[in-house]
């Protein structure tokens, strides 16, 4: 290829206009080329930039090179099999093109689905990894959008392209290995393609501000915006309308091509539908009735409850037990815990230079921040700080703070660098202190990685799994199971479905019995069980019917023991995590069934000393709940022995609860004064 000369380049340079001119660290023009323009309305960078030159090839294969690095630590600390609660619904789901929970997620099960069909490797891991996938698609876009944002706004800043690059590196890390976001990327869930689809419609917005500042007036990456925002919709659509304030100002205050006028907004309306129509996927699927049906969303009405979650809309309130101002701090302790105290301290230096050079992009960065953590604020009816779906909430959150981090290890980088010049160190000291420095911004951008790595490493755990194998296995041929527990109702789904294990076992959730499209779905899946029951029973009279039922036509059943089955209490046998109904009332338990019962529990017992298991807070939830319902129907049984047994092992992983250290010490006096 012909080479053209420097002189050359810089003609044509001069010749372009408006002038490219040199931008310092306060981020204000110099030089006579801007001296008399002034500012535009909005959020408008200081320097030209030129929205229709294409990225250099450099940049493209720098995506590429950050996409593989971030899938290479995805898949190595990807969890292998079924992973616990949304997470095994999703397998099942994925399965049998079924239709999971409000919002029902129609464009994660349809990509899901095709993403299936790949060889070699069972389903849930498959699913697990396409996480990852979305995860490092999402961090290779993201890389694209910080290299614009930084040249476009804070040039003064990036004049060298190696600290660029290696700033870019300690960005991409903050934001990829925090636990909130790492999480969401070894394990089915549908919060890393919201994060995808989040930079995605940044990286549109950011195009057309580009676009209105060279005065084209061509509407397209709002087109695409609006599409894609409508597409992700069909996904996890509270995470994205929390986003929405932010990128309506950022288009209001960039607006010189009349962003609201009726004719524009009509085309965005009409390009927002044709992304929502992914949740046509429902009505479609639910006429042909698949295993997993919730909600029965076949007619209009039931598809907007359905994409809406007007249900779980209905029951938002703060009636909690302790104050809005508690929530906020707990939020944002979470919120910062992520990051590790110095990259969020660097964040917060970032968060400072924007309020003083770049105040409409603060503002932008504000409400976006503010509108995506009020959805663990506000909408959760329990805060619980430890959920992994409240941390897959607050990815835009995550990127922005990143962001910053950015700008931030930017500015200190300038400001030492300019220190040293005006310092007249010899050339060789002047290298060793920047490389001195930039070891240790570098350290700092790998906290997130050190402190998390353990908690965020799945590539062993197969607790959930094992979990539901130990509930599945023993249970006799065409055995009925009633389950009390949606954590293990998902399990035995995706076993069922996903992984094709025990399908003769019907599964029914006791806790959805009372709900018209769930009793037709059961019906439909085991019409043997309830063929000579009423179509109008619900809930507990339909539990007992189904019950009968089963022990009049010889079915084996088993289910999980609760707290309003004391009258049931003497005809239930233990049988590992379930409990066997038995025609005859009996009052007292075989010794051989005892026996095998307390080795079984002994042998769960033995869990607690597994570092996998220490640090897989679901499943620390999941041993309290267990041993509590264990303790439970010895205690309705009276034995009282193993009842504190269970109890105090509950205590151990959860010496907060108040009800368990009543329990204890109630069982604890009680056995005494009979001792005595």
């Amino acid at each position: 290829m012909r080479r053209i000369s420097d002189k050359t380049k810089n003609q044509k340079r001069v010749q372009r206009e408006p002038v490219r001119t040199k931008m310092t660290v306060s981020g204000k023009a110099t030089g006579p080329a801007n001296a008399n323009i002034k500012s535009s309305r909005g959020i408008y960078p200081k320097t030209y930039v030129s929205s229709d030159k294409p990225f250099k090839w450099s940049s493209w294969l720098l995506g590429v090179f950050i996409f593989a690095l971030f899938l290479l630590i995805y898949w190595r600390t990807c969890c292998p099999t079924i992973f616990w609660w949304d997470s095994a619904e999703f397998v099942a789901a994925v399965a049998i093109l079924g239709i999971p929970h409000p919002p029902s997620f129609p464009l994660y099960i349809l990509v899901g689905k095709l993403f299936s069909f790949l060889p070699l490797f069972s389903l849930s891991f498959k699913l697990n990894f396409l996480s990852g996938v979305f995860a490092a698609l999402s961090l290779s876009f993201f890389a694209l959008l910080l290299l614009k944002l930084f040249r476009t706004f804070f040039s003064g800043l990036t004049g060298d392209t190696k600290m660029l690059f290696i700033v870019l590196i300690m960005t991409l890390f903050v934001a990829g290995l925090n636990f909130a976001f790492w999480i969401q990327g070894i394990r089915a869930e549908v919060y890393s393609l919201n994060g995808l689809i989040f930079i995605l419609l940044f990286y549109c917005g950011l195009n057309h501000i580009a676009e209105e500042k060279n005065h084209q007036k061509n509407p397209r990456w709002l087109y695409l915006f609006f599409f894609i925002f409508g597409l992700g919709m069909g996904n996890h659509n509270v995470t994205l309308l929390s986003t929405l304030p932010a990128f309506i100002y950022l288009f209001v205050s960039s607006d010189s091509s009349g962003f609201l006028k009726p004719k524009n907004l009509g085309a965005f309306l009409i390009f927002f539908l044709l992304g929502c129509s992914i949740y046509l996927y429902l009505p479609f699927r639910a006429i042909n009735s698949p295993a997993l049906n919730w909600g029965n969303p076949t007619s209009p009405e039931k598809v907007v409850t359905s994409a809406l979650a007007l249900k779980s809309v209905k029951q938002i309130g703060l009636t909690l037990n302790y104050t809005l101002v508690e929530r906020i701090k707990d939020a944002w302790i979470m919120i910062c815990s992520q990051f590790t105290l110095f990259p969020f301290l660097l964040s917060l230096t970032g968060l400072f230079f924007l309020l003083r050079k770049h105040f409409k992009l603060f503002i932008f960065f504000l409400l976006l921040i503010l509108g995506n953590s009020a959805t663990i604020i506000i909408l959760p009816s329990e805060f619980i700080s430890t959920s992994l779906d409240f941390q897959g909430y607050i990815l835009p959150v995550i990127f922005s703070f990143a962001f910053m981090f950015g700008v931030g290890i930017l500015f200190l980088l300038k400001s030492i660098n300019e220190w040293i010049v005006r310092s007249n160190f010899s050339s060789g000291f002047n290298k060793s202190l920047k490389i001195v420095f930039s070891i240790f911004f570098f350290s700092i951008s790998l906290l997130p990685f050190v402190t998390f790595y353990r908690l965020a490493d799945l590539s062993k755990n197969d607790l959930a799994y094992k979990y539901g194998k130990t509930v599945l296995s023993p249970l006799e041929r065409n055995a009925v199971v009633f389950i009390d527990n949606p954590n293990l109702y998902f399990i035995l789904s995706a076993l069922r479905y996903g992984e094709g294990y025990r399908r003769d076992v019907a599964v029914l959730d006791r806790s959805l019995l009372q709900a018209e499209w769930n009793c037709q779905q059961e019906r439909k899946n085991y019409p043997k069980l309830f063929s000579d029951i009423k179509a109008d029973l619900r809930g507990e009279y339909l539990f007992l019917s189904l019950m009968t039922q089963g022990l009049n036509r010889n079915f084996p059943v088993y289910m999980e023991y609760t707290e309003r089955d004391s009258e049931l209490v003497n005809f239930l046998s233990p049988a590992g995590h379930l409990y066997r109904l038995g025609k005859r009332f009996s009052t007292e338990l075989s010794p051989e069934l005892l026996k095998k019962q307390r080795d079984f529990e002994s042998s769960f017992y033995s869990r607690k000393e597994d570092k996998i298991f220490q640090r897989d807070v679901d499943a620390l939830r999941m041993f309290v709940y267990i041993t509590y319902r264990w303790g439970l129907y010895y205690e309705q049984r009276g034995m009282f022995k193993d009842a504190l047994r269970n109890f105090s092992s509950a205590l151990e992983l959860d010496s907060s609860s108040s009800e368990l250290q009543v329990k204890v010490e109630r069982l604890r006096n009680r056995l005494q004064l009979a001792k005595n």
